[in-house]
């Protein structure tokens, strides 16, 4: 009958509506899971930098303790 046929189409429309509405919602979840991540990796990224930083500032104290262990060495030498 035609009320059977309306309510088909009236049915396959809605379907087609909520598909197209679950597409939109996915693709703007996945865009902000992609915003999410590009902001956790620029923060590793700061972090990343911070540590080379430090390693350094290590390395450098480093060449300094031995320095002076050396020059402690030879004043210990020449005081005995």
């Amino acid at each position: 009958t035609l009320q059977q046929r309306t309510r088909a189409h009236q049915l396959k429309q809605q379907k087609h509506t909520d598909a197209q509405t679950k597409t939109v919602q996915n693709r703007a979840q996945l865009q902000q899971t992609q915003d999410d991540l590009q902001t956790k990796k620029a923060r590793l990224e700061n972090q990343k930098q911070k540590v080379v930083q430090s390693k350094d500032k290590v390395e450098k104290q480093k060449v300094i303790v031995d320095r002076v262990q050396n020059r402690l060495g030879q004043l210990q030498k020449e005081c005995q």
